[in-house]
């Protein structure tokens, strides 16, 4: 028994690229649809709107949140207070008396608050905000949307 297999180069390139194509376009809508449900925690806009990207790779796409408070607010929402005090930050205002921020004493060791408080997150902008905003996409109601765009993305840009 003879077998004969030929390969079109250029149609398994073009399979290729709709792929890589199709994966930033998927990001994309995840991003909008991220910014849509409004989950993310929002106070002035810049890890939302401005520190979170779409980012195209040799093997795919990538939504990054490249902010510095990202990692904590997502992962760690309890309340952090110092250790030697177990009091929690303090309020920072200018002259005026609006508020600009919250500050630990010097020096002060942060751990999660002994009594389970957890952080209180602003909902005036993002009404849903809180942490771990990605996880409908990875696990709940929303588990089927990236592989759903994706698949209807691919097959369009694939011709199929």
């Amino acid at each position: 028994m003879k077998i004969s297999i030929k390969l079109d180069y250029n149609k398994i390139r073009q399979i290729e690229q709709a792929a890589l194509a199709s994966a930033s376009d998927t990001m994309e809508q995840l991003y909008a649809d991220l910014v849509k449900s409004k989950t993310m925690p929002f106070d002035t806009g810049d890890m939302q709107n401005n520190q979170t990207f779409v980012e195209s790779t040799e093997t795919g796409a990538v939504l990054i949140t490249g902010s510095p408070q990202a990692r904590r607010l997502y992962y760690h929402p309890e309340l952090m207070v110092d250790s030697q005090t177990g009091a929690g930050p303090f309020p920072i205002k200018d002259k005026s008396g609006n508020l600009k921020g919250f500050r630990y004493r010097k020096g002060a060791h942060l751990v999660p608050d002994p009594k389970g408080r957890m952080l209180n997150f602003q909902k005036g902008k993002n009404a849903n905000a809180g942490a771990y905003w990605l996880e409908p996409y990875i696990n709940g109601s929303k588990k089927e949307f990236v592989s759903a765009e994706f698949t209807e993305v691919f097959r369009k840009k694939a011709g199929l």
